[in-house]
């Protein structure tokens, strides 16, 4: 049994709780919560407390245990900060894939992956650190997934696609067969990629296209803060 320290109480950290206690209770066991914005000893209803902010993990890690990083999507930026922060210290990363997922032998998997019952990753997929998957997201054979990507649920990738970092793909959307999408960019609910996407946009509709470039407060990290990472 594992101790698991979770960095973010609010609604990520409690959506990893309650995944732990209903997933990954014969293999972790929760430790407690750090975040910079709540105060010490705060209560995560029926997961533990808050043990601290960042900078204080050091002192609860160096006993052992994992880490798990479950900031919100705008802050993808800081959560693969603290993630390459937490390798320099030795820290152990944990990733949590359900045992009622479905992940094929020869998929790669980043570290801090959180894969939810009836996701599918498929054959010789590969995919980078901080990968969230909700229930029935699919991502087909010889996908290319970066770092920090988000697929939330019922949403498809079809084969052959590449996502670059930090895109989040929303509920329902499908990505056709060979399309790219860019670093950075938000694929609206429900949408159809039929072709490659620019860096930085959101895009929408059947057939998606592009309706703004990303700003500040919306759910994606900026190319040139994927960049400077």
């Amino acid at each position: 049994m594992k101790d698991l320290y979770i960095f973010g109480a609010g609604v990520m950290g409690r959506v990893v709780a309650d995944a732990v206690v209903w997933q990954f209770s014969q293999t972790h066991r929760i430790a407690g919560f750090f975040d910079d914005g709540k105060p010490v000893g705060e209560e995560v209803p029926g997961h533990g407390r808050v043990l601290g902010g960042t900078a204080d993990a050091a002192a609860f890690l160096a006993g052992g245990g994992e880490a798990f990083l479950a900031l919100g999507s705008r802050h993808r930026g800081k959560a693969l900060e603290m993630l390459r922060s937490l390798r320099g210290q030795g820290v152990r990363i944990a990733s949590l894939v359900s045992p009622d997922a479905h992940v094929a032998p020869s998929a790669r998997i980043g570290d801090n992956a959180l894969i939810m019952p009836g996701a599918y990753v498929g054959c010789s997929v590969e995919v980078g650190d901080l990968f969230f998957a909700y229930g029935n997201a699919t991502v087909e054979h010889h996908v290319r997934v970066g770092h920090g990507v988000l697929m939330a649920p019922c949403s498809s990738a079809n084969s052959q696609v590449k996502i670059g970092h930090g895109a989040l793909i929303g509920s329902g959307a499908v990505l056709a067969n060979g399309v790219e999408v860019g670093v950075g960019t938000l694929v609206g609910t429900g949408s159809v990629v039929v072709k490659n996407t620019p860096e930085g946009v959101v895009v929408f509709g059947n057939p998606a296209v592009v309706v703004w470039k990303v700003k500040a407060g919306d759910e994606v990290i900026t190319p040139a803060e994927i960049k400077r990472l």
